[in-house]
């Protein structure tokens, strides 16, 4: 799962695969999601994301960016 945990400036967050920024805070695990989304495009985020992380996201997406996911999601 690329989503893993990160520190910065001591505080415990969330990032997408090893380079991607740390969120810390309120929303940090949906922002690193997100991360993960413009990082690998919907294709590719599709078929590496744990479905708690597609679930997660959903809610906050576009309705161009949930119709692109949902599609690669069924590809899958």
């Amino acid at each position: 799962m690329p989503l893993k945990k990160c520190q910065k400036n001591g505080k415990s967050g969330w990032k997408w695969g090893d380079s991607g920024k740390c969120y810390t805070g309120p929303g940090a695990k949906k922002k690193a999601i997100k991360q993960g989304i413009a990082i690998e495009g919907p294709d590719k985020f599709a078929k590496k994301a744990s479905a708690e992380e597609f679930a997660e996201v959903l809610d906050d997406l576009t309705y161009t960016e949930k119709i692109d996911l949902v599609l690669a999601r069924k590809q899958k």
